[in-house]
């Protein structure tokens, strides 16, 4: 049976917060925010408004200023090229709240390595 992007965002909020703590996440979190400070073209217009590592997962909170620059960001942070920005694992990012003002707000949350257990999703 499949499942809606709200309740997507619900399981994985669920398992983020009962993701164990991490001592090292502060690496990972470090390696995201180096990439979206990194001034490549193709995150223009891409922000990172908050993001936090645990064990096994990171959720990322992130602003596109327009529908083009969500599409360039997310294809150059996970997308299938050479080498995405990001080398983490998989990544779930259920739903997109498109703002009036055309801005683009999303989580997305990012396996530090493998993939996400999408059993969990349904």
């Amino acid at each position: 049976m499949a499942i809606d992007d709200a309740e997507v965002l619900v399981r994985l909020k669920n398992q983020f917060d009962a993701d164990p703590h991490d001592p090292t996440g502060s690496v990972a979190v470090a390696h995201v925010q180096a990439a979206f400070a990194s001034g490549r073209p193709e995150l223009q217009g891409a922000h990172l408004d908050a993001v936090e590592c645990r064990k096994s997962l990171c959720r990322l909170g992130v602003r596109f200023d327009d529908r083009r620059a969500d599409r360039r960001a997310m294809t150059a942070l996970f997308g299938p090229t050479a080498e995405p920005l990001l080398q983490l694992g998989s990544f779930v990012a259920p739903g997109r709240d498109y703002l009036p003002d055309g801005s683009v707000k999303l989580s997305v949350y990012v396996a530090r390595s493998g993939n996400i257990d999408l059993e969990l999703l349904g």
